[in-house]
């Protein structure tokens, strides 16, 4: 005699689909597959010239919607920016400050655009872990429930066992 409790089967379905959310935030957070173009051998390291190549004019219409472009060229210019406007205000002519501007503003940018990329990758290895352990988590309460049943059914059967051997009559 089984029957499907309706609270273990909701569990268990709301379990799923925050496995299925978790997967999904996960997906939305890896980093977007590129396909290598034709005549690039995958195994052979590749060459500037090569790298040049695969850049295609509406790509630069896009950078700003790569992962953190956006926050690394922002970062860089705003402080290229202050830079070359305290260079200024400490005597160095315009040109000078503008050369220092321009320098800081690109090397700022590439290490903000470098720690976003850091800060991604150990978030994605983060919510990995989180998928992980809650795989595990559910794999675990789902094993303890099972046991827990077994252990009710079995019971039950040596109830109705200890019940079938009981006389159906009664002496005083």
């Amino acid at each position: 005699m089984t029957s499907t409790d309706p609270s273990h089967s909701n569990s268990e379905e709301a379990a799923r689909q925050r496995q299925a959310a978790a997967a999904q935030r996960y997906a939305e957070v890896s980093l977007k597959s590129v396909p290598i173009p034709e005549g690039v051998d995958p195994n052979k390291r590749a060459t500037i010239g090569e790298a040049v190549k695969t850049i295609k004019p509406e790509d630069l219409l896009k950078v700003h919607q790569a992962p953190c472009t956006r926050e690394g060229l922002l970062t860089g210019i705003g402080s290229g920016a202050a830079t070359g406007f305290l260079r200024y205000i400490i005597g160095a002519s315009i040109p000078k400050a503008a050369n220092w501007a321009v320098g800081s503003g690109a090397i700022i940018s590439i290490v903000a655009y470098e720690y976003c990329q850091y800060q991604r990758r150990v978030e994605r290895a983060n919510m990995k872990r989180v998928v992980e352990v809650v795989t595990k988590k559910q794999a675990e309460d789902k094993r303890l429930a099972d046991e827990k049943k077994r252990l009710q059914e079995q019971e039950q059967e040596a109830a109705a066992q200890k019940a079938a051997q009981k006389s159906w009559y009664k002496i005083w």
